[in-house]
């Protein structure tokens, strides 16, 4: 449960094979460009060959085709000293068009995509630090994650989130701001592949037709099973996007000078609690989406899933009396001892993604 902190739709950078989330954002999985990956020119100019082969602009908007770049274009851009403003705008544009493609919808509005250093996405607000939070909250986070056997006494269960906020998160989409961040290693901003891109573009293009900001939860079984349908169609058209890498699309690989990890201490136990969005909810959007179309899973936005059962068994989301049981459960406490409760909070579903 996350109280007073914006929502962000963030993906998560895979270290060693593992990535760590943080408990009021899941996490899912994104694999590095392959360095076969056939990739975008990188010189300063395009030729008169290049030039002439790319197609006309539309007189309307099309699906496919967004500020002047189609989905199928080359670019060619110089990243010998990372991306330039005008570059980050032309292959943005065609991210947009891709995902268009991919996912059969329409953005109705651009979406402003900001390079931030890890050092400093780490020292932002963005990273979730933990001195906002409320004493009534601290003392039950803390006492939440001792009673898991995840974070023990000597340590602050908030401090333990940010700081793997801080050193996994590869990008964000925030709908409060309608802003996308992608996070680079080193000191050259520049972007690592188009899997992260690609993958908060889908959160924004959802947030613009499905208003991801209405979307609450009051329990992380609740929140888990939404982030099922939100995170699930995001990894799923990032992964359909990315296999086109090299089948007819040139896509960016990641920067020779930097890697994707973050570094730091990542809790890997937190990770896990986040990542069940990630790793059943591509099944889960799959199964839908190849029985009904891309309109099957715009319906379902209407009435999400309201169990991760349902996610992972997903023949029982269209059960409608497979809802959740309310379990009731006596208080025997005795000796002095007392629950420690929560403040009245709500979760919203967001999301990040190992990479």
């Amino acid at each position: 449960m996350r109280p007073r902190q914006a929502v962000l739709l963030a993906l998560l950078v895979v270290l060693a094979g593992c990535s760590a989330g943080f408990t009021g954002t899941p996490t899912a999985t994104e694999t590095a460009t392959p360095s076969a990956t056939p990739t975008d020119t990188d010189t300063a100019t395009p030729t008169a060959t290049e030039a002439a082969a790319a197609p006309p602009d539309p007189e309307t908007d099309v699906l496919g085709w967004e500020n002047g770049r189609w989905a199928n274009e080359s670019l060619t851009l110089d990243r010998s000293d990372g991306l330039n403003e005008t570059e980050i705008e032309a292959v943005v544009a065609r991210a947009m068009a891709r995902v268009e493609t991919v996912r059969e919808l329409e953005f109705e509005e651009d979406v402003p995509v900001n390079l931030v250093s890890r050092e400093e996405f780490r020292n932002s607000s963005a990273a979730g630090g933990s001195a906002d939070y409320s004493d009534a909250f601290r003392a039950f986070d803390n006492a939440k994650f001792e009673a898991l056997f995840l974070v023990g006494e000597d340590r602050d269960s908030l401090a333990v989130q940010s700081s793997n906020r801080g050193s996994s998160v590869a990008g964000y989409f925030s709908p409060s701001r309608d802003e996308i961040v992608v996070i680079y290693p080193g000191d050259t901003p520049d972007l690592p592949g188009e899997g992260t891109l690609s993958h908060e573009l889908t959160h924004a293009i959802q947030d613009q037709y499905f208003d991801l900001t209405s979307i609450r939860a009051s329990t992380r079984e609740e929140s888990n099973a939404q982030n099922g349908l939100i995170e699930g169609e995001a990894n799923l058209v990032q992964d359909r996007y990315m296999a086109n890498c090299g089948e007819g699309w040139e896509c960016l690989a990641p920067p020779q000078s930097g890697g994707g990890g973050g570094g730091g201490d990542l809790h890997l136990g937190i990770y896990i609690m986040n990542f069940f969005p990630y790793a059943a909810g591509p099944g889960f959007v799959a199964y839908y989406q190849e029985r009904g179309g891309w309109d099957r899973i715009d319906e379902m936005y209407d009435r999400l899933p309201e169990s991760t059962e349902q996610v992972m068994e997903p023949p029982l989301y269209a059960v409608n009396r497979d809802s959740p049981t309310e379990v009731q459960l006596t208080d025997t406490q005795t000796n002095g001892w007392e629950r420690v409760r929560p403040p009245s909070v709500t979760t919203t579903p967001s999301s990040a993604s190992p990479r």
